[in-house]
C-alpha cells in the first residue's frame, strides 16, 4: 500500500511538473523574442539576420550590375536597320547616325525609321565586357534615352520617347560595330559603326 501510495505520487509529480517546462519551450517556441537566454531565439535572430544581409547584399549586387560603368567614349557613324514589321518596304533603313558617347553620356541625330529627324540624349552604361582572340573587344551595354522626332508614330510624353535600347559591341583598335535592338510599335535591330576615342580613366572590367 505504502510502494502503490509512492508510485502515484510520482507519476504525479511527472505528470504536473512537465506541463510548466513543456508550456516555457513552446512559449520560446513561438515568441522566441521574449528569450534572453534561449537558444532557439538566439539561432532564429541569427537566420533571420542573416537572411537579411544577404537579401542587401544581392539587392546591392544587382544594383551595382545594372549600374555598371560609363561606356568607352566613342563616336557613332551611320545606321543600317531592318524592321519586323510587314510594311518594312515603306521604311526608312538607312538612318545616317552621327553621335557621340562621352563619359558615360550619349547625344546624337539621325532620321529616324518614319523619315523623320530624331535627336537623342541620355547616358550609356557597360554592364559587361570580355578581351577575345586576336585584340577583339567584346562589351554589352545599354543606353537609356530621351528622343525627339517620334510625336507622331511612337509613345511620347510632351514630344519626347523615353527609349532602352540594349547593344552588343564588337571592337578592335580605334574601330567597332554595335548591334541595337529598338524596341516600340515593332522590334528593330540596328547596326551602327564606331571610333573608338581615348579614355580619360580606366573601366572595370565584369568577367564572367
Amino acid at each position: 500500500m505504502k510502494k502503490t501510495a509512492i508510485l502515484i505520487l510520482i507519476l504525479m509529480i511527472m505528470i504536473i511538473y512537465p506541463v510548466p517546462v513543456l508550456s516555457k519551450e513552446l512559449q520560446l517556441a513561438n515568441n522566441v523574442d521574449n528569450s534572453e537566454n534561449g537558444k532557439l531565439g538566439v539561432i532564429k535572430l541569427n537566420v533571420s539576420t542573416n537572411k537579411k544581409l544577404k537579401d542587401k547584399q544581392f539587392l546591392k549586387n544587382s544594383w551595382e550590375f545594372v549600374k555598371g560603368e560609363p561606356s568607352d567614349n566613342a563616336l557613332n557613324l551611320l545606321m543600317f536597320s531592318y524592321h519586323t514589321r510587314e510594311d518594312r518596304d515603306q521604311m526608312n533603313e538607312s538612318n545616317k547616325l552621327v553621335a557621340i558617347d562621352l563619359d558615360g553620356y550619349t547625344l546624337g541625330t539621325y532620321n529616324n525609321s518614319y523619315h523623320s529627324q530624331t535627336y537623342y540624349a541620355g547616358i550609356t552604361r557597360k554592364i559587361y565586357e570580355k578581351n577575345l582572340p586576336e585584340d577583339v573587344n567584346m562589351d554589352f551595354k545599354y543606353k537609356l534615352m530621351a528622343m525627339h522626332g517620334y510625336e507622331r508614330y511612337e509613345f511620347n510624353i510632351g514630344g519626347i520617347t523615353p527609349l532602352i535600347v540594349p547593344v552588343i559591341g564588337i571592337s578592335k583598335g580605334l574601330v567597332g560595330v554595335d548591334f541595337l535592338i529598338s524596341p516600340g510599335r515593332t522590334v528593330t535591330f540596328a547596326t551602327t559603326f564606331r571610333v573608338n576615342l581615348p579614355e580619360k580613366k580606366s573601366i572595370k572590367k565584369n568577367v564572367f
